[in-house]
């Protein structure tokens, strides 16, 4: 696990992130203590597999784990551990990446979707049983 402002260098591979991140983009995470949406992080998947997709929030499920999305997917992941996360990306092809206010606003848009849809299918499941 990486410390805090440590840094891991990798290629993308992959066009889910399009067009931040293209296939064969060479990438720079940087671990943080917190994270804020709209940023893209990379993180390691229970099989291993490292993924970069952009954070909406922060989700309470037996402690705090975090709610990333591919830029082209309809859903979110599955939530993030805190420690499965190597850090935010800072730089794409040796140049910084800035994260534009309408792209974090939609980070936020995309967490509150997520939001309503997992308290509509709990209601659902009140209502029903």
């Amino acid at each position: 696990m990486l410390q805090q402002q440590q840094c891991v260098t990798f290629r993308i591979r992959g066009r889910c992130m399009e067009p931040v991140l293209c296939d064969g983009d060479r990438a720079r995470a940087r671990k943080q203590r917190w994270y804020l949406p709209g940023d893209i992080l990379t993180f390691r998947k229970y099989n291993g597999l490292l993924v970069s997709h952009r954070f909406t929030g922060y989700a309470w499920r037996r402690g705090w784990k975090l709610v990333v999305q591919a830029d082209d997917a309809p859903t979110p992941d599955a939530l993030v551990p805190p420690s499965h996360v190597l850090g935010r990306i800072e730089s794409v092809n040796g140049a910084g990446v800035s994260i534009p206010l309408p792209a974090r606003l939609r980070a936020v848009g995309r967490f509150a979707m997520a939001v309503s849809r997992a308290l509509a299918r709990k209601i659902h499941v009140t209502k029903a049983g």
